[in-house]
């Protein structure tokens, strides 16, 4: 527990080298690593240590989940989180950035972010106490046929039926079973699923990377209204009906003062939207061609 504790406290305190942390130098000397333990042994323990049960060890799991090595630790993390406090109110769904130099497919490079080289996880945070209630990695570099949400239900079964009901079994869901968005929907609902709001009411935030019509109905039809989503909207996911409306709206705002606002209505894409299209186009194609205008419309 204290070499663990020393690895937390190195993702805080971010120092170069590993013998830096117990260098006598000024400015950067840390007196606290010294007093837990000497750097041999801590190195001695980083050369050694395994995560999980070497008995259970499976090399073709192994090779295809970059993070299997810890994944019963990270588990027991995620658990122990949701179960220690649950926040209401207000939340926020944001990528979290593991800075990491070690060469492991689950590092990914993003170079507007701080931590280029980083595992990236989705959290779900409380925005009043900054507690991390719902963490999930992004799945980089995995090529197990498990899928995130998959994953996650694994994780808590709490979450195992809502998710049949609501999206994977469901013929008009929003949101596909296996992509990542499924994921999010099970974070931010999560916390209706063990303690619901006394106002009956949470808000989760988040940017424009998540912001999406189809995964806040799917929010809102799994948690039965419980939860809403609110944050920036990228014009480009929007669909085409959605579209149209949303450039209506900013030509409208081109013009008005600074401040100024318009509401959109978002329309729900129904489950039989191709064959209504194809009717659609039929009655068009059949209708009679007018080939000069009245005298009433000129």
């Amino acid at each position: 527990m204290a070499y663990i504790g020393l690895e937390l406290a190195m993702s805080f305190v971010k120092l170069n080298q590993v013998k830096d942390y117990w260098t006598d130098k000024m400015f950067i000397q840390q007196k606290d690593f010294q007093s837990v333990m000497s750097r041999n042994l801590f190195q001695d323990i980083r050369g050694s240590v395994m995560l999980h049960d070497p008995d259970m060890y499976d090399h073709n799991i192994a090779s295809a989940d970059p993070l299997h090595h810890s994944r019963n630790l990270l588990g027991h993390f995620l658990r122990n989180s949701a179960k220690v406090a649950v926040p209401v109110g207000t939340s926020a769904l944001d990528e979290n950035s593991a800075r990491t130099k070690a060469r492991c497919a689950a590092v990914t490079f993003n170079a507007e972010k701080p931590d280029k080289f980083a595992i990236r996880f989705y959290c779900v945070v409380s925005t009043a106490h900054m507690y991390v209630h719902s963490m999930m990695d992004n799945r980089s570099g995995n090529k197990t046929q498990q899928t995130a949400p998959e994953a996650y239900c694994q994780l808590f079964s709490e979450l195992r039926q809502p998710y049949n009901n609501c999206i994977a079994n469901s013929s008009n869901s929003e949101v596909k079973a296996d992509s990542a968005s499924a994921g999010w929907v099970l974070q931010m609902a999560h916390q209706t699923k063990i303690y619901q709001d006394p106002n009956h009411k949470r808000v989760i935030f988040c940017d424009n990377f998540y912001t999406r019509h189809t995964l806040a109905t799917s929010l809102k039809k799994i948690t039965d209204g419980e939860a809403r989503l609110v944050g920036t909207y990228r014009f480009n996911n929007a669909d085409a009906t959605n579209r149209f409306y949303l450039k209506q709206a900013i030509e409208e705002l081109k013009n008005k003062p600074r401040g100024s606002w318009v509401l959109v209505r978002a329309y729900d894409k129904v489950d039989n939207y191709d064959a209504l299209k194809r009717q659609h186009t039929n009655q068009q194609n059949h209708l009679p061609k007018i080939k000069e205008l009245p005298l009433s419309l000129l």
